[in-house]
């Protein structure tokens, strides 16, 4: 059992939270499973599947809403619309934040970077405990949202099998190079 209490430093915090990494590894330790379904990691760590295969325990991943793909988990938008986006990444900042007129710019900003926008979130280091509130932080969180997207992808490439149990979802996922 393992009880969160959502205190995060910072946004890479929400999918990759060493806490319940270090719990998960003494589960493993002591069950020995043969298999691991995972039916969901928010609130724990993507970190869980990288444990098992250093492990090497098979993983199964259940994925059965949007969360790989959007840090809100249903892709609706601060102004109520659906996200229509391709794989997110600046403008999910802003849907976060809640600043909804800022998500269409962002996202046009990040199309037309190309993968500059990957590249100034590789170099933006996530500190821990996290800044205040403020211009560093913002720039913190940004950044690891915009690092989410192919963290998620590399997290879910490296899982053993997948089930996704929705075609919506299934396209969803391919079009993050799943």
């Amino acid at each position: 059992r393992f009880i969160n209490k959502l205190h995060f430093s910072g946004v890479d915090e929400t999918y990759r939270f060493a806490p319940a990494e270090a719990v998960f590894d003494r589960v493993l330790a002591e069950e020995s499973p043969d298999v691991v379904h995972i039916q969901h990691m928010i609130h724990l760590s993507t970190g869980l599947v990288e444990r098992c295969r250093r492990q090497n325990v098979p993983t199964v991943v259940t994925i059965s809403d949007f969360w790989s793909r959007c840090p809100k988990v249903q892709r609706i938008r601060p102004d109520g619309k659906n996200c229509t986006l391709s794989p997110p990444g600046l403008a999910c900042a802003a849907c976060v934040k809640d600043h909804s007129g800022w998500v269409e710019p962002l996202a046009f900003l990040d199309r037309a970077m190309g993968g500059l926008s990957q590249w100034w979130a590789n170099r933006v280091p996530q500190t821990v405990p996290a800044h205040p509130p403020g211009w560093k932080k913002s720039r913190e969180d940004g950044a690891s949202l915009v690092r989410r997207k192919h963290w998620m992808r590399d997290v879910l490439v490296g899982a053993d099998r997948l089930v996704v149990p929705a075609a919506t979802l299934k396209t969803s996922l391919l079009e993050m190079g799943i």
